[in-house]
């Protein structure tokens, strides 16, 4: 085949290659870990939300284009790439004139010289903003569908307490009506009434928190004791009303970096798929059990069931399966929940060598921050 031709059959399918890459709003892009130039086709410059080519892309120009909590972790990721056999990381971005943040995913591997020294950084970026605003509206579902299937239990967990100030505030203006009455005692009642009306506020503080966290959220630290029982504090009395002993074992004492509302939406997604489990079983326990293992925190959440079924258990986490009777679940729950926990480094899985059906929640205690450093 004559060389103009081959040079003509190259360049189309570049352009094909190009063209295929920008229907799927990707982009290639290769970083020389030499001067830190950054080589792309032209999807990329369009990704960030400029209108023509643009010169003299670094480094430097690619991180300003991400969101300052964002920013280091994706600068770490790219110094640790030449010890990786690859990776995948998602963050957010600030386009060229538009206020709002976009969502892209980097994924790439390291390359090496001959002499094993790194090179290039290799790979894909692609623009996810559409995916990422569909699965938040997908678990903003799965969320209020948690917490529906509760609602019951969280009524009477305000209405009780509700009931005892209630009465409480009737006895004490009786006493004053009297005229007879003990002050140290109506001190004491009062320190009650004060006490029952805070644990409502933290009901409801909760409640608040669950259903509006998003992924732009700041992680905090957070004693994962309280974590615990904050989650708890929304689901509790549910288990009253149904009959079902919940035994808590929590052996940390050591506080957690995370978003609290996201390991609490996992934790009350899998406490609510428990509850539903063993509705129809005579015995009916469930038990939430809590340890550390090399700075790993390890969240076990068990029932009374014995196990699920190899065919079920192969595509639980998959989104959309579920075995609930339609309109009492998303199958959105477990799936979304795995994506948490990966997306602080952890995992979500079904114990199967336990006797009994057993989810484990294994969290990294802190996140990758190691220190950046240019390329």
């Amino acid at each position: 085949m004559p060389v103009n031709e081959l040079s003509k059959n190259f360049v189309d399918l570049i352009e094909r290659f190009n063209a295929s890459l920008d229907a799927a709003h990707m982009s290639a892009w290769s970083v020389n870990l030499a001067n830190g130039e950054v080589w792309r086709n032209d999807t990329y410059d369009k990704i960030f939300g400029y209108s023509e080519r643009v010169h003299d892309w670094n480094k430097q120009k690619l991180l300003s284009h991400i969101v300052e909590r964002d920013r280091e972790r994706v600068n770490n990721i790219f110094e640790e790439a030449k010890n990786l056999p690859a990776f995948s990381v998602e963050c957010r971005i600030r386009k060229v004139n538009d206020p709002n943040e976009s969502w892209v995913q980097i994924q790439g591997r390291c390359t090496f010289s001959k002499e094993g020294e790194p090179t290039f950084l290799v790979g894909v970026i692609r623009d996810i903003t559409d995916i990422k605003r569909a699965q938040q509206t997908l678990i903003q579902t799965a969320k209020m569908s948690s917490l529906g299937e509760m609602a019951k239990g969280i009524a009477h967990e305000i209405n009780n307490p509700l009931a005892i100030i209630s009465l409480k505030t009737e006895l004490l203006e009786k006493r004053i009506l009297s005229g007879k009455y003990d002050t140290q005692r109506i001190v004491a009642e009062l320190a009650n009434i004060r006490k029952t009306t805070e644990r409502i506020s933290n009901i409801t503080m909760q409640l608040q928190k669950l259903s509006r966290y998003n992924e732009s959220d700041k992680m905090s630290m957070v004693a994962v004791p309280d974590l615990i029982e904050n989650t708890l504090s929304l689901c509790r009395e549910n288990f009253v009303l149904q009959g079902i002993d919940l035994e808590v074992d929590c052996r940390v004492v050591e506080e957690l970096e995370c978003r609290p509302e996201q390991i609490s939406h996992i934790l009350i997604s899998l406490l609510s798929n428990a509850v539903d489990a063993i509705q129809s079983l005579p015995t009916r326990w469930i038990k939430l059990g809590v340890h550390c293992d090399n700075a790993i925190v390890l969240i076990s959440v068990m029932d009374s069931g014995l196990g699920i079924p190899e065919e079920i258990a192969s595509q639980m986490m998959t989104p959309f399966y579920t075995t609930k009777d339609v309109g009492k679940g998303t199958g959105l729950g477990l799936s979304q929940s795995c994506q948490i926990a990966e997306s602080y480094a952890g995992s979500l899985y079904y114990d199967a060598s336990q006797a009994n059906t057993c989810f484990v929640l294994s969290l990294p205690l802190r996140q990758f921050t190691g220190k950046a450093h240019g390329f």
